[in-house]
């Protein structure tokens, strides 16, 4: 029972405890990895989770892509481990997971309602609102470039915005995504009550 709060504190342990960590780590939002967790510690980590559209993350993908390369994109991104398959899966994980260490928020709120947003997620976090101006946020950990083969997919804007990707998706893809965002909110539904 002693370990695994060990390996995470040893990894942290240079941060004063007076110090928030913000990991953004994928792993975390696991909830297998958490039902594991959680059987060897007394507290989860407070994790919130960003979540879109199925289609706004297979466009945002493509728009990474020439257009040549996006229909064996696609084709790869429909096979069961794919990064995007993995996603939807961790979500729905993490939807059916019983716990309140989760905070889910769409992106869409995010940007278009940072302030409460971020303001909610600073009460979730159990620390005193500041001030944010969402223009002057920059990302200070840089990704490498070759991170899960995409150039540029870990390039983060500036500010807080949304982008206006024009790409048309094949119906495929489409009867896919449309599928998984029912799952998904009929899984957040769930969650609501």
């Amino acid at each position: 029972r002693a370990v695994l709060p060990a390996i995470v504190n040893a990894y942290y342990e240079d941060v004063p405890k007076d110090k928030i960590i913000i990991d953004k780590s994928r792993g975390w939002n696991n909830a297998h990895f958490l039902g594991d967790y959680s059987e060897y510690v007394d507290e989860l980590p407070s994790i919130v989770f960003l979540y879109r559209p199925v289609e706004e993350i297979f466009k945002s993908f493509a728009n990474l892509l020439d257009e040549s390369h996006r229909e064996d994109f696609y084709a790869k991104s429909l096979e069961p481990q794919s990064t995007i398959q993995v996603c939807v899966n961790q979500l729905l994980q993490a939807l059916r997971f019983d716990s309140d260490c989760y905070r889910f928020v769409t992106y869409a709120n995010f940007v278009e309602n940072f302030t409460k947003e971020f303001a909610d997620i600073c009460t979730f976090f159990a620390i005193p609102d500041f001030s944010v101006d969402p223009e002057r946020l920059s990302n200070f950990q840089k990704e490498p470039e070759t991170t899960q083969g995409f150039k540029n997919l870990h390039r983060v804007r500036d500010g807080v915005s949304r982008q206006n990707i024009d790409i048309e998706l094949p119906e495929h893809v489409l009867s896919f995504c449309h599928a998984a965002n029912e799952q998904i909110e009929l899984a957040l539904n769930e969650v609501k009550r």
